[in-house]
């Protein structure tokens, strides 16, 4: 039995054909590397762990953005914060425009492209995608004791940013607007999403705690045979 062969190079341009590869990311942020991993020939499964939650009561960021004087910088660390915020602006009677009375700061190239496409260009974006980069960056641009800073975020996150600036000086609001909840699924949700339909009946499963996300067992999962490990 005669095999089709490779086109010369087939290996090189999709080095993940024959993969399956789960993505655990938020659905809403996970459209990039869906697409870059589809581009390398990898079987893309969507099984995201977290979703983003709204949280029900923005009146202090509503009346942030409102804030006369303005703040002097108001720092994006999450495409999360930047669809949050801006998907509230017209219903409060405010723009793209409103946000940008500040400079505006981003923690990296994709929250950055999150603002554009609202309307938003950031004055600035740090070469490292940390908190501390946010910080040494703000710092380059001149004296920050004093400055005011306005930083919309999640209400689970690390004070690094928070507490980098204060140490140098600048008064910072932090405004939680949002929150990561763990998704709930059975075990028989993954497994029709992830293992293929030939192989759903000789495997056997375990059912994860009601209490843990899909992360916390999912390397449970028998590998295919030459399949690489994170």
């Amino acid at each position: 039995m005669s095999h089709t062969p490779r086109p010369p190079g087939h290996a090189r341009v999709h080095p993940l054909a024959g993969r399956r590869i789960a993505v655990t990311r938020a659905r809403e942020q996970a459209g990039d590397l869906v697409r870059e991993l589809e581009a390398l020939g990898a079987e893309v499964v969507a099984a995201p762990t977290i979703r983003m939650a709204r949280l029900t009561d923005l009146a202090a960021l509503r009346a942030a953005l409102t804030r006369v004087p303005p703040y002097d910088w108001i720092v994006f660390t999450s495409q999360n914060a930047v669809q949050v915020v801006c998907d509230r602006l017209p219903e409060w009677g405010l723009s793209s425009r409103d946000v940008a009375r500040a400079l505006v700061a981003a923690i990296g190239p994709a929250t950055a492209e999150a603002l554009v496409r609202r309307g938003v260009v950031p004055d600035l974006v740090p070469d490292r995608f940390v908190a501390e980069a946010v910080v040494s960056a703000l710092a380059a641009r001149g004296e920050v004791r004093g400055k005011t800073v306005l930083l919309p975020r999640a209400r689970e996150a690390r004070d690094a940013l928070p507490d980098g600036l204060r140490a140098l000086g600048a008064l910072v609001d932090v405004i939680p607007i949002y929150e990561t909840v763990r998704r709930r699924e059975t075990a028989a949700d993954w497994q029709r999403r992830f293992l293929p339909a030939r192989s759903t009946s000789s495997r056997s499963l375990p059912r994860p705690p009601y209490e843990a996300s899909w992360s916390s067992w999912a390397s449970r999962l028998r590998r295919p045979a030459g399949s690489p490990r994170r």
